[in-house]
């Protein structure tokens, strides 16, 4: 008796997933019928399939209402003489909440400085990147820090920034502005 399984979308173990309900694939083989499957979120059964399982053939469990935070995954099958077996363990953190983003300088406002910082406020366990746009030009925030923006270099005219950030589930925020010198 062997069992397979995997998440889909081909989630590797140890990774984020950014919706509470996904599809679980897992692939039973056996010589005995298979009489049902149940999919596990830690201790807690999540689904249960208890029709007739094809063995050899990619089958579904659908994972509903995981809530945010750090699981452990696992499907479990029980053959018509009552053998279960159990498959790997994968460990996912679900993560549904988007990065909250507070654009807090500049203003929407003309400048007599000639010195602008661009300070905003991320809040989020999870941040994978940001990223600045600056009048259409893209740029990575190293470490998503707050920048001075020199006139000197930007001119007197009319900006528009954008911040962009996202964390590792891939969950975004945006936020934009416009200001001038």
């Amino acid at each position: 008796r062997a069992m397979r399984r995997r998440m889909e979308p081909g989630q590797p173990n140890n990774s984020f997933v950014n919706r509470s309900t996904f599809n679980v694939t897992y692939n039973v083989t056996d010589a005995s019928a298979i009489i049902g499957c149940n999919l596990y979120v830690g201790a807690d059964l999540n689904s249960t399939n208890q029709t007739p399982v094809s063995k050899g053939v990619p089958q579904y469990l659908l994972a509903s209402s995981v809530e945010d935070g750090w699981h452990d995954f696992y499907v479990t099958c029980e053959d018509e003489f009552f053998n279960i077996n159990i498959s790997d363990i994968f460990n996912y953190t679900i993560d549904t909440i988007a990065p909250s983003l507070t654009l807090n300088e500049p203003k929407n406002v003309t400048y007599n400085l000639s010195i602008v910082t661009l300070n905003y406020t991320v809040s989020e366990l999870n941040i994978d990147r940001c990223i600045r746009e600056l009048n259409g030009i893209n740029s990575t925030i190293t470490n998503c820090q707050n920048q001075t923006l020199d006139e000197s270099l930007l001119g007197e005219q009319s900006h528009k920034i954008i911040i962009w950030v996202n964390d590792s589930a891939g969950n975004t925020n945006v936020s934009e502005i416009s200001f001038s010198f």
